[in-house]
């Protein structure tokens, strides 16, 4: 798919999930300018790290995921291309790992104190990162 095409897709996804009709109303609560938001459309600028980050946060998606998205298709060097394309599979699945090992480690806690139906108190804490 075209970077052009997939931007304006993600930019649809954050007007449906902000409730916005406009792309002037989108930059308004992206914190962005309406520039910013016109020359992602056509494709004569990239969003920037702070773009990705406003964006992922509208549509409830991880913010390296979709920096890691934009630079694997637009980075200069194909040296670049291939480490961010790198980094999203890599993400993914550190994500899942964390995901299965706090599943495991809450039943494991649970069976420990002989309750399988509540939660089990741990001195550490889990964070999912999506």
């Amino acid at each position: 798919m075209n970077i052009t095409n997939r931007i304006n897709e993600l930019l649809d996804e954050a007007k449906k999930k902000t409730g916005t009709q406009s792309d002037y109303k989108l930059a308004q609560v992206l914190e962005l300018t309406t520039q910013n938001i016109s020359e992602y459309r056509h494709g004569r600028v990239k969003p920037d790290a702070y773009a990705c980050a406003r964006i992922a946060a509208a549509i409830n998606k991880d913010p390296m995921e979709l920096i890691a998205e934009i630079e694997g298709e637009t980075a200069k060097s194909q040296a670049k291309r291939d480490f961010w394309k790198s980094f999203r599979s890599f993400g993914r699945h550190v994500t899942l790992g964390l995901l299965l090992l706090g599943m495991w480690n809450g039943s494991e806690n649970a069976h420990a104190i002989g309750h399988t139906d509540t939660p089990a108190t741990t001195s550490h804490n889990l964070y999912y990162v999506k």
